[in-house]
């Protein structure tokens, strides 16, 4: 009896051993992952720019993947901006979606996906405006989707930077801000960067 007691007691211990080992090789990996104040998130469109120097803040991650659509970014939302537990994510996403067709619809559920997910964890979105580009077809449905994603913003108490208020004119991207009507080149970073850091 006393034998039967003394396995299960070690069997026991070993199990609790095992617990803990995983519990603190969890905060261990947590606490050699970087914190960051803020995380921009995005496509190319944000991957190209140098936002700690734009924004003058150095504690500021660039989360960036050129060619990806929203989608993309759902599954890519936690290892690139939530594990970094920022307070703040500035968010611009679309343009990959309408020129290879992705239906508005999903669009529009992915960034709502995206904006819950992060209040989820205490992170502050901030929605930007999708560029518009010189494609006037494609621009018609980047209107659309700015449209649903300034009334997204309203319905979560989120904040929306209409971008394009300053970076385009009838609805078409400022030729002398771009590099192909769609890509940004150090003028238009630093005209963005001007716009966020007023607003």
């Amino acid at each position: 009896m006393k034998k039967t007691l003394l396995i299960i007691s070690v069997i026991i211990n070993i199990a609790l051993m095992a617990c803990l080992a995983a519990t603190y090789k969890d905060k261990i990996k947590n606490a050699l992952v970087d914190k960051y104040s803020v995380v921009f998130f995005g496509d190319s469109l944000t991957a190209n720019g140098d936002w700690s120097k734009l924004t003058g803040n150095s504690d500021t991650r660039r989360s960036g993947f050129p060619g990806f659509t929203s989608s993309h970014l759902v599954w890519l939302l936690q290892d690139n901006v939530i594990k970094y537990n920022p307070d703040t994510c500035y968010i611009m996403a679309g343009v990959n979606d309408v020129a290879v067709g992705i239906p508005l619809k999903r669009v529009q559920e992915n960034y709502s996906n995206i904006v819950d997910s992060l209040l989820s964890y205490d992170i502050f979105p901030v929605i930007q405006s999708t560029l518009y580009t010189s494609n006037d077809k494609n621009n018609v449905l980047i209107d659309s989707l700015n449209q649903y994603l300034i009334v997204l913003a309203k319905s979560k108490g989120v904040k929306f930077l209409d971008v394009n208020s300053v970076m385009s004119k009838n609805k078409q991207i400022i030729s002398a801000y771009s590099t192909d009507g769609v890509h940004l080149n150090k003028t238009g970073y630093n005209k963005w960067a001007e716009y966020l850091n007023s607003n």
